[in-house]
């Protein structure tokens, strides 16, 4: 980031760090501005990402929104590993399987929250004559790759932080969400061969964003 303090753990509440205009006004009066966990995955993913930014996959069965998703990827990889540590290694759960679902469903709510300020990123980087390409989707292309860079998208945090937050916090949730239903049904696993006809398998899909309300499926 463009502004940073001595101490990135904490700053004076008067100092400036690029993630102090995202926060809510009861942390805005704390004595000190403790650096909160969503501004550290930001900062944990940024520190992945190559410094110019690499172009995108072929768009084939992308639409709408999640054509933009390629400057967010890092910050799937970065939700993935707060779960992949703990449940990798458990037979009752093909966390690969889970993960490629519950993956989907993240990537269209990155997507969208991202959607508009990438859309007008974009009309402002063709405006200014930025973009490479001889076509409109080789310059499309190209804006992705540009922000998929690590400059770019930390310029791109400095001036929409509120943004940076959405995101990480949308991450956070999705991990800690994840990895508690994980917990539950590792515990409850012996419980449910006599509710189940046969034997249960693995557990291979989870849906999340229904309120308190999961679906699970197994393979048979």
């Amino acid at each position: 980031m463009s502004q940073t303090v001595d101490s990135p753990e904490q700053a004076p509440p008067d100092q400036v760090v690029w993630w102090t205009p995202a926060r809510y006004p009861a942390e805005r009066d704390s004595a000190t501005a403790e650096r909160p966990g969503w501004a550290e995955l930001v900062e944990k993913v940024l520190s992945t990402m190559p410094e110019a930014g690499e172009p995108p996959a072929p768009f084939a069965g992308t639409e709408g929104e999640r054509t933009l998703l390629h400057p967010l990827r890092p910050f799937l990889a970065a939700t993935f590993q707060r779960v992949e540590s703990a449940f990798a290694d458990v037979v009752s759960i093909d966390l690969y399987a889970v993960w490629s679902g519950v993956e989907a469903w993240l990537a269209g709510r990155l997507s969208a929250l991202a959607a508009r300020t990438l859309v007008r990123e974009l009309h402002t980087t063709k405006r200014a004559g930025l973009l490479r390409g001889k076509t409109s989707e080789d310059r499309f292309a190209d804006f992705l790759r540009l922000y998929s860079g690590r400059a770019v998208q930390a310029d791109l945090f400095d001036r929409y932080p509120v943004l940076a937050r959405l995101l990480a916090e949308t991450c956070l949730n999705t991990a800690d969400a994840l990895a508690e239903l994980l917990h539950r049904f590792a515990a409850d696993r012996g419980d449910l061969n006599g509710l189940l006809p046969g034997e249960p398998g693995a557990l291979i899909d989870v849906m999340l964003g229904s309120g308190d309300v999961h679906a699970a499926r197994w393979r048979s």
